[in-house]
């Protein structure tokens, strides 16, 4: 069995590496490209990683909540942007 390619949470880039956290759990695909995109945004990911990941549970969305997801589903923002709020929040 070939193993699953996704795209890094943080830039993007095609990678075969999940959250081992995550995997072990049984909860959500999570990946990341390197350690230090996985360090980059753990503050954050922490609050659904490990056993807490097996109990993450999207919340039901009214059918206009989902029109409103739906139209900004595809905007892309810089990865930049993502690093200088942990690095704030850090």
């Amino acid at each position: 069995m070939s193993p699953l390619l996704s795209s890094c949470a943080v830039c993007g880039t095609p990678t075969t590496s999940r959250c081992s956290g995550c995997a072990t759990a049984g909860g959500p695909s999570i990946f990341f490209c390197s350690p230090e995109h996985q360090k980059l945004v753990w503050h954050y990911h922490k609050f659904v990683c490990r056993e807490k990941s097996a109990r993450f549970v999207v919340p039901p969305f009214s059918d206009e909540e989902l029109r409103r997801f739906e139209g900004v589903a595809d905007v892309e923002f810089p990865a930049e942007s993502v690093y200088r709020t942990s690095q704030a929040a850090g």
